[in-house]
């Protein structure tokens, strides 16, 4: 994934994600498709294994606007 990507189950991957890597920026990843629901930023780094949260539970993503 390389924009904002409101409903992950578009592009195939409702549901199916439990690890990331962040390249660059930060990236808010949410529960529930639109952003909304338990969402959580992630700066750049290599995440093997996600919390109970969003382990195969991430719905929507976007790169968050620079603090």
């Amino acid at each position: 994934m390389r924009g904002d990507t409101p409903d992950l189950a578009d592009a195939g991957y409702h549901d199916t994600v439990a690890s990331l890597v962040v390249r660059s920026g930060r990236w808010e990843i949410c529960s529930q498709p639109g952003f909304k629901g338990y969402c959580a930023f992630f700066p750049p780094g290599e995440y093997p294994a996600l919390s109970a949260r969003f382990n195969d539970r991430i719905a929507s993503a976007r790169l968050a606007p620079r603090p």
